[in-house]
């Protein structure tokens, strides 16, 4: 007698669903490869060789339970203002923002980025990391990370998809 078939839980799905749309993402958008230090190492050396040291930034992250938009203005290399706000799913709006310190708020800084994807490369739980470069100014444009595995197992909710929304430098600075 076939030995039946174990059902998928809630939170494999949940993950399967959320991979799915970051994959429908990433192909709207193309260029998405899989990370590596090489690279990253070969656009951050493209960034420091002409930085744009004053510039606003807007990066989103959605998680399977969240969505949150950081707003930064960055001046001279250095965190001058941010906030963070939560997206409301049952007004389709956004929360009021507040105020992030600038520790904070520095993983969303162009340099932020790319040690942000350093270090999901590194985690050897995060079998899946992705990225689209932009190529002008060089940085990455979206990240998406698959969930961490723990057991062999994926974990539900440890997966994210990193976007660039907007960043725009800032003139005379």
């Amino acid at each position: 007698m076939p030995k039946p078939r174990s059902a998928l839980s809630k939170g494999h799905i949940a993950v399967l669903l959320f991979l799915v749309g970051a994959l429908f993402l990433a192909a709207c958008r193309g260029g998405l490869e899989q990370a590596t230090l090489a690279k990253v190492d070969q656009m951050e050396q493209a960034w420091l060789a002409a930085p744009v040291s004053s510039y606003r930034i807007v990066v989103d992250v959605d998680r399977p339970d969240d969505r949150r938009r950081n707003e930064l203005l960055v001046e001279d290399g250095a965190v001058v203002q941010a906030t963070v706000k939560y997206w409301n799913p049952q007004r389709k709006t956004w929360d009021e923002p507040f105020p992030l310190n600038p520790e904070q708020a520095e993983p969303f800084t162009v340099p932020g980025l790319f040690e942000m994807v350093r270090e999901q490369i590194q985690l050897p739980e995060r079998a899946q990391v992705q990225v689209k470069w932009q190529e002008e100014p060089p940085m990455p444009e979206l990240i998406v990370l698959g969930p961490v595995s723990m057991n062999g197992q994926p974990v539900s909710g440890t997966e994210a998809t990193v976007f660039l929304e907007e960043f725009e430098p800032l003139a005379g600075k």
